[in-house]
């Protein structure tokens, strides 16, 4: 199978499982973002697997599924929100396993663990703070996030293909241009202008726009610090989980660096308009 029908077929049945998991209800979201989160820690420690500073595994991936478990189920209102007070206690434990656990013994393996709780954990808990707008699952929100991500992704690749030529960042990421960055942007905004039309009462014109607007600019810088991570490392491809993709990390980039900042702008935005 040539390369093109396998980046298809993969790319047709992930958008299948995402759609399907955010409307079907609460519960198979916030399932479908802890298997995320899990496929993404296990390839970020991956990456360092053949470094000589890398972050304790185990304690990567288990304290990062844990810190992000008690928080996505403190804003879906499953747990009672005493249990929040346990979240960040759990980065430390990260350091206490390289101290007695490990041969290393390593402060920067520790910080590279915690780098990526932080990187992966604590984005996709904002994500989830985006779909439980003040407090309600919005499945509406959710779908038109991943909506806007993929018209950015797309349109940014396909006008980058037709009239790209100025680089945007030729050192870590020599096949993206600023041509296909803005085209990427036109079309994404333009998305945010027909999901108010689809999707109204939810937000508002200038929140759907102010949305696009965060995940255009920190979703391409997003996957700029992701290439920088696997320069550093010397791969092509964070994981081979999705054929002709690559990894989960490699699809989730933007939405990574983009959920802290849209759950900000939410928050505020809907205090405002209360």
């Amino acid at each position: 199978m040539s390369n093109f029908w396998k980046r298809t077929l993969t790319g047709t049945l992930y958008v299948i499982v995402v759609v399907g998991s955010v409307l079907f209800n609460q519960f198979s979201f916030l399932g479908l973002l802890l298997l995320i989160c899990f496929f993404c820690l296990s390839e970020y420690v991956n990456l360092f697997k053949n470094k000589p500073v890398g972050p304790p595994p185990y304690a990567t991936i288990v304290i990062g599924l844990l810190y992000f478990l008690l928080r996505e189920l403190n804003s879906a209102q499953i747990l009672p929100s005493y249990t929040i007070n346990f979240v960040h206690p759990l980065l430390f434990v990260v350091f206490m396993v390289e101290l007695f656990a490990s041969k290393r013994k390593s402060f920067t393996s520790a910080s590279i663990g915690v780098a990526g709780i932080i990187y992966i954990s604590f984005s996709l808990w904002c994500f989830t703070e985006v779909g439980f707008l003040g407090g309600t699952y919005h499945r509406d929100i959710v779908l038109g996030y991943f909506i806007l991500i993929w018209c950015s992704d797309t349109f940014a690749y396909i006008v980058g293909n037709l009239i790209g030529n100025k680089k945007l960042f030729k050192s870590i990421s020599p096949k993206k241009t600023w041509e296909g960055s803005i085209g990427g942007a036109v079309f994404t905004m333009a998305a945010s202008v027909l999901l108010y039309k689809f999707y109204p009462g939810v937000l508002r014109q200038s929140q759907w726009l102010g949305l696009a607007a965060i995940i255009v600019v920190f979703g391409i810088i997003g996957d700029l610090v992701k290439s920088m991570l696997k320069r550093n490392s010397g791969v092509k491809d964070s994981g081979t989980i999705l054929p002709g993709h690559g990894g989960v990390l490699d699809r989730m980039d933007s939405l990574l660096f983009s959920a802290p900042f849209a759950m900000a702008f939410l928050r505020l935005t809907f205090i405002l308009f209360q």
